[in-house]
């Protein structure tokens, strides 16, 4: 009898010695109920760098920034802290300051005999919640990327706040520009159309992620049902 009794709780003290530790779900939790969610929530969402594009998104247990998956370790004030989800050494700083984002990535610096430069701060990425083009953007010299369609542009406003002036060299033998005078007929966050004053060519004007710019034009035809004929992009970079 004493004999079963010992087997029985010998049994048990292995079987609580093998409990499983506790889940990293239950820690996340425990941080989830500390943090500031309006203020994560407000971050949530599409910012630019320019013209490159970043998501954030946030589901209650993870921070997601341009596919990188991040724990939130506290908010204080306008500032929350991140770091990768399967590396805590690599951590991201959020800074939110009206419509503007500052995310600061950095690297948890430990001393390592082998490799003495490990770690440290990245460049800031500065960023902001809209990347509406303007026509003030298109203005001045522009000249293709493209060594095979050597164009040159001059963009130039006039007196009409919604005219410009396209001024087109399509080679270097060409001793004067082409002019040609457009009026806007379109403008959306990423897109500027214009329209020559007999309504046969349009241009569509929009930016790249780069910063360069593309120019499509095409002709219009009187008839509804016709087919536009697109012809061949401008890929223009700013000639400073």
């Amino acid at each position: 009898m004493k004999k079963n009794v010992l087997i029985i709780l010998l049994f048990l003290l292995v079987g609580c010695k093998n409990d499983p530790p506790p889940k990293v779900e239950k820690d996340i939790e425990a941080v989830t109920s500390k943090i500031d969610k309006s203020l994560v929530n407000e971050i949530a969402g599409t910012w630019f760098e320019n013209r490159r594009e970043y998501t954030i998104s946030y589901d209650e247990s993870y921070l997601t920034f341009d596919e990188k998956k991040l724990v939130i370790e506290t908010t204080d004030n306008n500032t929350i802290t991140t770091h990768l989800f399967e590396d805590q050494k690599s951590t991201y700083h959020f800074s939110l300051e009206k419509d503007k984002l500052t995310v600061a990535p950095s690297y948890r610096i430990e001393f390592d005999p082998k490799n003495p430069a490990s770690g440290g701060d990245f460049a800031p990425i500065h960023l902001e919640r809209k990347a509406a083009i303007e026509i003030e953007e298109i203005y001045g010299s522009w000249k293709s990327t493209e060594a095979d369609y050597p164009v040159e542009i001059m963009i130039k406003p006039t007196f009409h706040n919604k005219t410009i002036l396209l001024l087109e060299k399509s080679n270097q033998n060409q001793e004067n520009y082409t002019e040609t005078e457009v009026t806007l007929l379109e403008k959306t966050d990423t897109l500027l159309s214009f329209l020559t004053k007999d309504k046969s060519l349009e241009y569509k004007i929009s930016f790249l992620e780069d910063g360069n710019m593309l120019m499509v034009p095409f002709s219009r035809s009187q008839k509804d049902d016709s087919t536009p004929n697109v012809f061949r992009p401008y890929s223009l970079t700013k000639d400073n």
